[in-house]
């Protein structure tokens, strides 16, 4: 049995989201829209205080224009990326997070937002 080992292998992660930010639409109602593309960023947890600071400041939604955002679900992709002898293999692991405002998101939107994200 021939054995070869790779001693030359980096391996780096990267976090990205997309989602769907929901709000207060001026005029009443509610409602959803696509939230902007963050990332990429060096670890979760930048990628989470960024969006959640977006979404206090009303800038998370990618223009749509609310009277307040109320919270959104985020599609987060971890991309694992090994360089091994100068080629390029990635891996993405998907996680869902919400994030809110004040209060949790009715059942009934959230299981909307859920099956269009």
């Amino acid at each position: 049995m021939n054995l070869i080992l790779v001693t030359n292998i980096r391996s780096m992660h990267t976090f990205t989201s997309t989602g769907i930010v929901w709000g207060k639409l001026w005029g009443g109602g509610e409602g959803g829209y696509d939230a902007c593309k963050l990332g990429p960023y060096h670890t979760k947890e930048e990628l989470m205080t960024e969006a959640q600071s977006r979404l206090e400041d009303c800038t998370l939604d990618g223009g749509m224009g609310y009277e307040s955002l109320m919270g959104a679900v985020l599609k987060i992709a971890d991309t694992e990326t090994k360089m091994i002898k100068g080629k390029a293999f990635s891996h993405d692991e998907i996680e869902y997070v919400e994030i809110l405002t004040k209060k949790r998101l009715s059942d009934e939107t959230l299981e909307f937002i859920y099956s269009n994200i």
